[in-house]
């Protein structure tokens, strides 16, 4: 996946850490 683009790396990243944040959030434990 690394393309060697800085910016589609962040955006990457950033997006996979909101879906986190979302599933942690709306109580992900069952999993």
């Amino acid at each position: 996946m690394n393309n060697g683009n800085p910016v589609s790396v962040v955006a990457a990243a950033s997006l996979s850490l909101e879906r986190f944040i979302r599933w942690r959030l709306l109580g992900g434990n069952f999993l």
